[in-house]
């Protein structure tokens, strides 16, 4: 044991002297959550408001009809509205039904940013609506450059006209407007705020995790492998008073501390951003708080270490092969993607935390995290999560074993 902790803090002093495992490990980790969480929440806060502000191009096309509608964009504040009583053979492609060259030419304005929004009211709008009918209005718009906000800010007046118009029919008929309303729902989910949380943010926070302990077990894993190799190294600790296992044993240890250090300082990360940016609403950041109790950091943890220690040997065999670090590298890269796939599927909706996807490596880390935030973990499915991943790092470490015992993969050169 005394040997494993030589070496041990031996690599370590050496791995902690590589500027780009510093920056891997410690660096990126710890300002990733803060960086991501204050422009993306800045980014969305500044065009939520700006939309909101925003003074509206709409071209109304009303043939004459829905005035009182029409008076209700004039009157509205920030909607600059440009009435046509007419539109080029507007009567004719209504009659026709043939809108297509109509719709093209609104189409072509609004995504040129010319307009905003075009709201057309079809011929027969009073006709109907005197007769108890309902009237047909065309609204365009792109809901892809404010996230919607145009439709919302231009529906508020069309549903304040609705009301209207249906109290004055309820009136007529001599109705309460309760005869219309058949079924009336009293809406109560069950979930909590924290449940909700944990299935928007629960899939996205354990991807970061399962990067950052791939990463900091990568540099680290090719440093003490194909690195000793390139600087001509890896020879004078082969003939220390060591055993090939011992070498190994220490070596791991400073590859796994890698992995479960870089994730554990991206939880530090999230601490910081919770305590540092003020744009997340109190509600959400009353959540995030919650899901950083102890608890579940614990339980995080606990599911990262065995995955570190399949990170840690898989990347190691795959560096001692290598003849460079440039060649780890390269071969290491491709191998990414077999990581990445796994995180990326648990984040989709629809997939579900079960008997069969809790032997599913890294995608169970993925559906198991996402249900310790959202507080709804099941011990057996944790405790199955738990035996695979067990079971993997324990064939990767078996595999590490006898990879490096081989002279051929350690002086492969």
């Amino acid at each position: 044991m005394k040997k494993i902790k030589i070496i041990f803090l031996k690599e370590l002093k050496d791995t902690l002297r590589d500027k780009r495992t510093i920056m891997a490990m410690v660096v990126v980790p710890l300002l990733i959550y803060p960086v991501m969480i204050t422009i993306v929440t800045g980014i969305i806060k500044s065009q939520t408001k700006e939309s909101m502000n925003k003074t509206l191009k709409v071209a109304v096309f009303d043939a004459g009809e829905a005035e009182n509608l029409i008076d209700l964009y004039q009157d509205a504040s920030l909607i600059e509205v440009n009435q046509f009583e007419t539109y080029p053979q507007l009567d004719s492609i209504y009659l026709s039904g043939d809108t297509l060259a109509f719709s093209l030419e609104i189409n072509t304005l609004i995504r040129d940013h010319k307009l905003d929004a075009a709201l057309i009211v079809k011929p027969g709008f009073d006709q109907k609506i005197d007769s108890l009918k309902a009237g047909h209005i065309a609204l365009y718009y792109q809901s892809t450059t404010d996230q919607g906000i145009t439709k919302q800010r231009l529906m508020m007046l069309v549903n304040m006209y609705k009301e209207k118009i249906l109290k004055e029919r309820y009136k007529i008929a001599g109705l309460n407007p309760e005869f219309v309303e058949v079924v009336h729902i009293e809406d109560h989910d069950v979930a909590t705020q924290k449940e909700k949380m944990g299935e928007v943010i629960g899939g996205l926070i354990p991807y970061f995790f399962i990067i950052f302990c791939l990463l900091g077990s990568m540099y680290p894993a090719i440093d003490l492998g194909a690195g000793e190799k390139e600087r001509g190294t890896i020879e004078t600790i082969l003939t220390a008073p060591a055993t090939r296992l011992q070498i190994l044993m220490g070596k791991l240890g400073v590859i796994l501390l890698g992995g479960i250090g870089s994730a554990s300082i991206s939880i530090i990360g999230i601490l910081i951003a919770v305590q540092t940016v003020d744009v997340i609403p109190s509600n959400i950041l009353s959540v995030i708080e919650s899901i950083l109790a102890l608890k579940s950091i614990a339980l995080i943890l606990l599911l990262l270490v065995p995955l570190a220690i399949f990170f840690g040997a898989s990347l190691f065999s795959i560096s001692i092969y290598a003849k460079s670090y440039k060649e780890a590298q390269s071969m290491i890269s491709p191998a990414m993607i077999i990581v990445f796939l796994p995180a990326m599927i648990g984040m989709l909706p629809g997939i579900h935390f079960n008997y069969t996807t809790a032997l599913i490596p890294i995608l169970n880390v993925t559906l198991a995290t996402k249900q310790i935030i959202a507080d709804t973990i099941d011990p057996v499915l944790f405790a199955e999560t738990m035996l695979s991943l067990l079971v993997l790092a324990g064939l990767a470490l078996w595999l590490a074993i006898n990879w490096y015992g081989k002279e051929s993969n350690v002086l492969r050169a």
